[in-house]
C-alpha cells in the first residue's frame, strides 16, 4: 500500500513541476514578444490591448497579440524556437479584402 502512495505522490509531484515548467515558458515567451514589439517594432505600450502564450501542435508556442485599434482582430507570433519572432498572421485568414494596420511585410 505504501508503495502505491508513494507513487501517486511522486506522480502529482511531477504533474505539479510540468505545469509550473509550462507557465515559466508561457510566461517567458509573452515578456519576449513583448520586448520585441516595443523595441524592435516601436510600438508603445498603448498599443498593445494584450498578449497571450498558448501550448498547441503547430506551432509548439504561438502568441496571441490583440492591438488597442484593432481588438476584433487576434495576430499569431512565433519566436521559431530560436529567439526570432515572425508573424504567423492575423486571426481573420481574409487578407486581400481587408486592410490589417499590423500585419508584417517584410
Amino acid at each position: 500500500m505504501k508503495k502505491v502512495v508513494w507513487f501517486f505522490a511522486i506522480l502529482v509531484i511531477l504533474l505539479i513541476l510540468g505545469y509550473i515548467l509550462l507557465q515559466s515558458k508561457l510566461n517567458k515567451l509573452e515578456d519576449d514578444l513583448h520586448s520585441y514589439l516595443i523595441n524592435e517594432k516601436n510600438y508603445n505600450e498603448e498599443d498593445i490591448a494584450s498578449i497571450k502564450a498558448r501550448f498547441s501542435k503547430i506551432p509548439r508556442f504561438p502568441v496571441y497579440i490583440i492591438f488597442e485599434d484593432e481588438p476584433h482582430v487576434t495576430y499569431a507570433y512565433t519566436d521559431r524556437n530560436v529567439g526570432q519572432w515572425v508573424q504567423i498572421g492575423p486571426s481573420d485568414i481574409d487578407i486581400e479584402k481587408r486592410s490589417y494596420k499590423h500585419v508584417d511585410r517584410d
